[in-house]
């Protein structure tokens, strides 16, 4: 298919040959799980973290994340994964 266009509105037309797309690119299946349990957060971020889930999207996906964050009060013996780890 053939396509006509201009950079500018005062120049000439120029063409540009479309041609048909290729086959779709499969996407990958579900994402495996790096940790066998759910790493526990302090109590502080764990706080914060349901705070800023009224900001989300109401999508089924964002609230079950922030609904199945884990305390650490809920996780004993979990490490915790603080700030400082992301700096």
């Amino acid at each position: 298919m053939l396509a006509l266009y201009r950079e500018l509105w005062n120049v000439g037309f120029q063409s540009a040959t479309l041609t048909k797309r290729g086959k779709r690119i499969s996407r990958p299946g579900p994402l495996l799980l790096l940790y066998p349990e759910q790493l526990g957060i302090s109590a502080a971020k764990f706080k914060d973290r349901q705070a800023l889930k009224r900001f989300c999207r109401p999508t089924p996906e964002a609230q079950q994340y922030y609904n199945n964050l884990a305390s650490l009060e809920e996780t004993e013996g979990s490490p915790d994964v603080s700030d400082e780890d992301n700096a």
